[in-house]
């Protein structure tokens, strides 16, 4: 069982999200359902559960600012629901903010369902302390306490950015093609328009410097050695 926060303040009949909080459920999902934006924040923040979903849409507050406030304080999975005609540009926004998925509501469940699964498997559970250290000259990364050091100072991640990180450190030196990021960090096909990746290698490359991973035109990325 996993421990999941639904913050779900839809517009109109608040009725209307029990259903996403009960097919979840049926999927062997702990949920805990918030139907009020401004107390999900403060639920998830003072119970760090496994994973926090966000799917509010209402005239007074929008995913993006839930999701938002969450980052301010927390670096634990946050999944982002757009409640239909979600843009480019607010896809984008989401990543950049912190956002370890973005996904329609009108999705098939059996892909959310899918997608949560590789989200809480990538946030920690079940890593073995055997090999888990990983070192890259002055990076230094630990898949059990899910920490980066650079130089001996620890560098803030997001969920994605870590595993992303670790992926690359696995493989130092070798290209990585958009493909395989794609299908072993985000659980799904490669999509040529969504710039996802492209988003959370950029926030990496901010946060160790650009000169650490390397864009190989027409291939994907390589961490320098």
């Amino acid at each position: 069982m996993s421990d999941i926060l639904l913050i779900h303040e839809p517009c109109g009949n608040p009725e209307k999200s029990f259903p996403l909080a009960e097919q979840l459920q049926h999927a062997g999902f702990e949920v805990e359902l918030c139907a009020d934006a401004e107390q999900g924040v403060v639920r998830a923040l003072a119970g760090e559960p496994s994973l926090t979903i966000v799917a509010v849409a209402s005239p007074l507050k929008s995913g993006l600012e839930v999701l938002r406030q969450i980052r301010q304080r927390s670096l634990q999975p946050v999944m982002l629901l757009a409640n239909g005609g979600g843009s480019g540009a607010e896809r984008i926004l989401a990543f950049e903010l912190g956002a370890d998925d973005y996904l329609e509501q009108t999705c098939l469940f059996e892909e959310m369902a899918a997608r949560i699964r590789a989200i809480l498997r990538r946030s920690g559970g079940g890593i073995s302390a055997f090999g888990h250290l990983l070192k890259v000259h002055d990076l230094e990364l630990d898949k059990l306490k899910r920490t980066v050091r650079q130089d001996g100072e620890e560098v803030i991640l997001t969920t994605s950015e870590f595993d992303l990180l670790e992926l690359l450190m696995k493989r130092a030196g070798q290209p990585i093609s958009r493909e395989e990021v794609a299908q072993t960090i985000f659980g799904r096909p490669l999509n040529m328009n969504d710039r996802s990746i492209d988003v959370h290698v950029s926030n990496l490359r901010k946060k160790l410097g650009a000169g650490r991973i390397k864009a190989i035109r027409g291939v994907g990325y390589s961490l320098t050695l």
